[in-house]
């Protein structure tokens, strides 16, 4: 990941907008320089180095010197191309980020471009103001993307935790902080991922697991409601009949005669 210590400073070397039609193949070209390319419309299949990236408005590419890179089109497209002087390692940078809400990085190249084709007044102190916009939104970007990647790895500890506690009376609250979270984010991030609720999750784990015991053992129900964490036989029951609909002692007989 791009961090703020490995880049202390950005030049502006040269900059453009480009459009093309669908189908357009854009020559494999490489530079001296950096290139940041921000897409802004339309759906485009990049290669960077022999790495295939499907890109789509927001998404910013940034390519070290000396990388080969080309572009398809899969629908009529658009973007922003920056020309940089960076100072930074490429194996620690990432190739593909996004913009924010508010499209910053977008209206942040635009302005570049703009200023590039015309010679106003106090150019190349604007261009410094443009340079040093551009650095903190990229590392902006850069730190979403980290925090991002944070929340995914810690929400999948967290549906990996779950099957191993199944038979304790864990709560939703106890998931989260087990795990350094707070339980709405925990909330937030598996809406994102599973589209459902922490809760709703551990629900479905433990109605698996009791169907899959009652369909192939013959442990007492108070056994499997007691190894899958449901708090009695009728808290088991209930939750069997509002998932299928039927008592757990028809669900064994049907399973177990299937």
């Amino acid at each position: 990941m791009l961090h703020k210590s490995l880049i202390d400073k950005i030049h502006i070397r040269s900059g453009g907008a480009y459009e093309d039609s669908k189908g357009s193949v854009y020559p494999l070209h490489m530079h001296d320089h950096w290139e940041l390319v921000y897409y802004r419309r339309g759906e485009v299949v990049t290669t960077i180095d022999g790495m295939k990236y499907e890109v789509h408005p927001g998404v910013i590419m940034l390519t070290p010197p000396g990388e080969a890179h080309t572009d398809y089109g899969a629908t009529a497209c658009s973007n922003f191309f920056i020309g940089l002087d960076i100072d930074a390692d490429p194996q620690q940078v990432s190739r593909r980020f996004l913009d924010d809400g508010q499209n910053a990085i977008r209206d942040c190249c635009q302005a570049i471009v703009n200023e590039l084709n015309h010679h106003n007044a106090y150019r190349s102190e604007m261009l410094r103001c443009f340079e040093d916009q551009l650095l903190i939104l990229i590392e902006r970007a850069h730190q979403a993307e980290q925090e991002d990647e944070h929340h995914i790895i810690t929400t999948r500890q967290m549906i990996a935790y779950m099957p191993e506690h199944l038979s304790e009376p864990i709560r939703i609250q106890d998931i989260a902080a087990a795990h350094h979270s707070a339980v709405s984010t925990m909330r937030d991030w598996f809406y994102k991922l599973y589209d459902c609720s922490p809760q709703q999750y551990l629900s479905k784990l433990r109605f698996d697991q009791a169907r899959e015991l009652i369909g192939s053992s013959d442990l007492k129900l108070a056994a499997v409601a007691r190894t899958c964490g449901f708090d009695s036989i009728s808290h088991l029951s209930r939750a069997i009949k509002k998932r299928t609909g039927m008592s757990p002692g028809a669900l064994r007989k049907q399973l177990q005669n299937a």
